[in-house]
């Protein structure tokens, strides 16, 4: 009786050891029991449009759906790089136009300063497209066309810098100043006049209106402006006196 207990004690010593080793075994047994039990609980989806009939399980519509929204994201995500990459794009050749505008400026501005009428004139054009102050190459192009004796051209970039409307006393001024280097006179006069009231204490408006009066030889006006010249200290003092001996002599 006593050899058949320790039997017994020792086969439930080993069995007890089996079973801690080896808890997969009942999982899988637990899964084999209720698994196709839960199997058969997923349900189903019936979706019906038109004469078309969808049937799914519910866990395959999960599936679905969570693909669906997975796609969006992805797709929102291309459409935002393949944004920010047109801007990058559009930000680089927007930046190398404007850097190849100041090179032909500058390059142009240099020509005009060396008397190159005719290069300065092409480049400064050239580098109104994309330039940060198209105005002042404008500017430029209608000097270097008059020293080529091009006058129509020299109005023509007059106008074109007038219509962009941001400094109309640089135009103005810069239309008097070389229709008086031209030799047109009554039109430089014309020119200065519609500034004048404006612009009244303005020294290099004055100092022009002065040169055109003794261009025009018009001495009562010239007398009439020594007093605003004098009070913007546009002439000295002496400059003043042998200007009113001229004209009154005159």
């Amino acid at each position: 009786m006593n050899a058949c207990a320790a039997i017994w004690h020792r086969y439930r010593r080993r069995r007890t050891a089996n079973d801690q080793n080896s808890p997969s075994g009942y999982r899988l047994i637990a899964g084999l029991i209720v698994g196709p039990d839960l199997a058969g609980q997923q349900g189903y989806v019936l979706i019906s449009a038109a004469n078309q009939t969808i049937e799914m399980s519910v866990t395959t519509l999960i599936i679905l759906v969570v693909l669906a929204f997975a796609s969006l994201f992805l797709l929102e995500f291309i459409i935002r790089k393949l944004f920010s990459l047109s801007s990058s794009t559009r930000g680089w050749f927007s930046g190398r136009k404007s850097k190849k505008a100041r090179k032909l400026t500058n390059d142009g501005m240099l020509k005009l300063l060396e008397g190159d009428w005719k290069q300065a004139e092409k480049l400064v054009v050239k580098g109104v497209t994309g330039s940060d102050a198209p105005l002042l190459n404008y500017l430029a192009a209608a000097e270097a066309a008059q020293g080529r004796g091009d006058v129509e051209n020299r109005d023509r970039y007059l106008q074109q810098a007038a219509d962009f409307g941001t400094d109309s006393l640089a135009t103005s001024l810069t239309r008097a100043k070389l229709q008086y280097r031209q030799g047109q006179y009554e039109e430089a006069l014309a020119s200065i006049q519609g500034l004048l009231d404006a612009n009244p204490r303005n020294t290099v408006l004055l100092n022009l209106l002065k040169d055109t009066y003794l261009k025009l030889q018009d001495w009562q006006a010239l007398l009439r402006l020594l007093p605003s010249l004098k009070r913007v200290k546009a002439v000295s003092d002496e400059e003043a006196a042998k200007l009113e001996q001229k004209a009154e002599c005159a």
